[in-house]
C-alpha cells in the first residue's frame, strides 16, 4: 500500500511541475507525460491485493471487524481511480483522433458486436483453465441494430467478467470430462426509449442468498486458494474468475453492470 501511495505521489509532483500547454509542442510533450503516468498505474491493483492480502493474515479472524472500514477506503480509491484514468485515457486518446471516436468514446457503439467479442474472449479464457466452455448465444432484441455514444472497452470488459463468471458456474456444475454438451450461456440486448438493458442468463446454479453479501466484499474468493498468492510469487497468471478485488465497484447500479445471473 505505502508503493501505491509512493506512485500516487510522483505521479502528482510530476503532474504538478509539468508546464501548462500552450502550442502544438508542448501539448505532445504533456501527452507523453500523461502516457506515461497512465502506462505506470497498470500494477496498483495488484499491489493493493497483495497489500490487503498482509492485511488479512497479520489480523487473522479479527480482520473482519475492520472490513467494512477498508471496503470503504478501497471502494473511493478505485472510483477515483477509475475517474483519473477515465480523463488520462480521454486525453491521450483525443490527441491520436481515431475515425468515429471523440477520446475513449466510440460514437456509434454497437452492443452485440462488443458483446460476442466479449464472449469468444470469455469462452477462449474459460477453455485454457477449465478445458471448455458452454456456447455463449448473443441476441438483440430491436429490428435494427442500435448503436449509441459509449466507452467500448469499458462494456467489453464489465461483459467478459460476467461471462467468465457464468462460463465457470456452466462448467463446474455440468461438466462430467471433456467436450461435454453444456447448457449456454445467453445475453440479451435489449434497446429502450432511453437505455440499453443486458440480461445475462446461465444454468450454473446462481448464487445462495447467504453468499450474497460476500459477493461484493473485496477479495472474496470462491477458490480454495486464491490465486493472487500465485501471481505474488511470480507463477501463473493474472486471476480470470472467482477471485475479485472490484466485484464490490459491479454492484447493480445499472444494467450493464448488474453481477448478477438469472
Amino acid at each position: 500500500i505505502r508503493t501505491v501511495i509512493a506512485w500516487y505521489t510522483e505521479h502528482l509532483m510530476t503532474l504538478e511541475e509539468a508546464p501548462l500547454p500552450t502550442n502544438d509542442a508542448e501539448d505532445a510533450a504533456f501527452t507523453e507525460i500523461l502516457t506515461r503516468v497512465f502506462e505506470e498505474h497498470t500494477e496498483v491493483i495488484q499491489q493493493l491485493a497483495f497489500g490487503v492480502q498482509d492485511l488479512m493474515a497479520d489480523m487473522g479472524p479479527a480482520y473482519t471487524e475492520v472490513q467494512p472500514e477498508v471496503d470503504t477506503c478501497l471502494r473511493r480509491f478505485f472510483m477515483a481511480r477509475i475517474g483519473v484514468r477515465f480523463l488520462l485515457q480521454h486525453h491521450i486518446e483525443s490527441f491520436r483522433s481515431r475515425e468515429g471516436h471523440s477520446g475513449i468514446l466510440q460514437l456509434e457503439c454497437r452492443p452485440a458486436v462488443i458483446a460476442r467479442k466479449a464472449a469468444q474472449d470469455a469462452a477462449m479464457l474459460c477453455r485454457a483453465h477449465l478445458l471448455q466452455a458452454p456456447p455463449l448465444i448473443v441476441d438483440e432484441h430491436v429490428t435494427v441494430p442500435g448503436s449509441f455514444t459509449y466507452v467500448p472497452m469499458h462494456m467489453h470488459y464489465t461483459l467478459t467478467e460476467i461471462f467468465k463468471n457464468s462460463c465457470r458456474a456452466v462448467v463446474e456444475r455440468h461438466a462430467d470430462g471433456f467436450d461435454d454438451a453444456l447448457p449456454p450461456v445467453r445475453c440479451q440486448i435489449v434497446h429502450g426509449s432511453e437505455d440499453v438493458t443486458f440480461r445475462i442468463s446461465d444454468e450454473g446454479g446462481g448464487i445462495s442468498r447467504a453468499k450474497i453479501r460476500d459477493v461484493f466484499k473485496f477479495m472474496h474468493s470462491t477458490y480454495a486458494k486464491t490465486p493472487w498468492a500465485a501471481l505474488r510469487r511470480g507463477e501463473g497468471e493474472h486471476p480470470n474468475s472467482g477471485d475479485s478485488a472490484s466485484n464490490p465497484l459491479q454492484r447493480p447500479s445499472n444494467p450493464l453492470q448488474s453481477p448478477r445471473r438469472a
